[in-house]
C-alpha cells in the first residue's frame, strides 16, 4: 500500500495527489489541478510517500499499523479496522484509482479505534458527484516507548 502527499507548493495552485500502479517494484504518482483552475500542466513538487505491506501488524515498539485499501464514493461510508486499535490511530489516505477523470481528493471524519467514515470530494464550483473510487490507507497507533526500534522493523 502506497500513501502519499502533502504536495509542495512551488506552484500556489491547489492539487490533489493520486497514487496508481502500484507493484512490488514502484507505483505511478501524480499531481491533478482542480477543474475550475482550467487545469494543465502542473510543475514538479517534493510529496512524501510511504510504503507499507497490506496487513495488520504490531511492531517491536509496540506501535500498531493497518495498511489496506477500500472503495468509496461521493457519501460518507464507514470503514472497520481489520482489527481494532488500543486507540484511535493516526490516519493517512489517498485516492489510488482513476475511475472518474476529475481532480478528487478524500475526506475524513470520525476516526475512532476501530473504525472511520470516508468520502470523495471534488474541487470548489463542481456539483456533479464523484464515481467510486480505490482509497488506500495506512492507520498507526503509537507504542510504548518513542518508535526509534521501528526503523529496523
Amino acid at each position: 500500500m502506497v500513501v502519499a502527499g502533502p504536495a509542495g507548493e512551488t506552484d500556489a495552485d491547489p492539487v490533489t495527489v493520486r497514487v496508481r500502479n502500484v507493484t512490488t517494484s514502484g507505483f505511478e504518482i501524480r499531481l491533478q489541478e482542480y477543474e475550475y483552475l482550467a487545469p494543465g500542466d502542473h510543475p514538479a513538487e517534493a510529496v512524501s510517500y510511504l510504503v507499507v505491506e497490506r496487513g495488520h501488524y504490531t511492531l517491536a515498539s509496540g506501535a500498531t499499523v493497518e495498511a489496506d485499501t477500500v472503495t468509496v464514493g461521493s457519501s460518507f461510508a464507514q470503514v472497520d479496522f481489520v482489527t481494532p486499535f488500543p486507540q484511535s490511530p493516526a490516519l493517512f489516505t489517498v485516492v489510488s484509482s482513476v475511475n472518474d477523470a476529475d481532480a478528487v481528493h478524500v475526506r475524513v471524519r470520525s476516526v475512532s479505534a476501530a473504525s472511520f467514515e470516508a468520502r470523495l470530494s471534488e474541487g470548489e464550483l463542481t456539483e456533479a458527484s464523484h464515481g467510486p473510487e480505490s482509497v488506500s490507507y495506512v492507520a498507526w497507533s503509537y507504542g510504548s516507548d518513542d518508535g526509534s526500534s521501528d526503523a529496523a522493523a
